[in-house]
């Protein structure tokens, strides 16, 4: 029932916690030729994560400070595998910021899986995707996944306790999270419309006609 959150970094087979490496993702993408080293990102870029991380990280402890103090009502386990319901895409690191506003555009979804290597390397969503491609714009070289940093992500196992997973995409403010299976194959994905459905879906209940 873990938790993983990883630290904003360029794609690597990497940035999977140790306890989720054990083999590689069992679903990989088409390869696709690399393309030389981009140059580092800017500073301003560069900058942008660490006040991003940093700011992640401030929220989390006085999340937690907060939450040390109060007397949580408990709550019935639910887990994350009862919750999600969004569709799984992915692509490869060496795809452009232009491919993978397309495939969620083709497909009507805002989060990707990225894949380096054949393993789970990122998470990414249409908001940073946008962002990231005002940022490079007329710079071929930084287009592709492979040279950007990925934005911080949660990676979570099925039995995970959704109400936890809650209290740590809160506090970290990331509003998604992939499961992933004892392969490392990405096989769900929670967002917070998931969250805002369940509770529709149950104050509906108590609601009179």
């Amino acid at each position: 029932m873990s938790i993983f959150v990883s630290e904003p970094a360029r794609p690597g087979p990497q940035r999977l916690p140790p306890a989720l490496r054990r083999r590689a993702a069992a679903r990989v993408a088409a390869s696709e030729p690399m393309h030389a080293t981009a140059s580092q990102l800017d500073t301003e870029a560069a900058r942008h994560h660490v006040i991003e991380e940093q700011a992640a990280k401030r929220a989390a402890s006085r999340y937690r400070d907060e939450a040390g103090h109060e007397a949580l009502p408990e709550i019935p386990y639910l887990p994350v595998a009862h919750l999600s319901g969004q569709t799984i895409i992915d692509l490869s690191s060496g795809s452009t910021l232009e491919e993978a506003q397309g495939l969620m555009e083709q497909h009507g979804i805002h989060h990707l899986v990225v894949l380096h290597e054949g393993a789970v390397a990122g998470l990414i969503d249409l908001a940073w995707v946008l962002e990231q491609r005002l940022k490079v714009v007329n710079q071929a070289a930084q287009s592709h996944l492979h040279a950007l940093t990925l934005p911080a992500f949660i990676t979570v196992t099925p039995e995970t306790d959704a109400h936890e997973l809650a209290r740590q995409m809160l506090g970290y403010r990331i509003a998604s999270a992939l499961v992933v299976d004892p392969d490392n194959q990405a096989i769900a994905l929670v967002t917070a419309t998931d969250y805002l459905r369940l509770y529709a879906q149950r104050t509906q209940k108590h609601e009179s006609i």
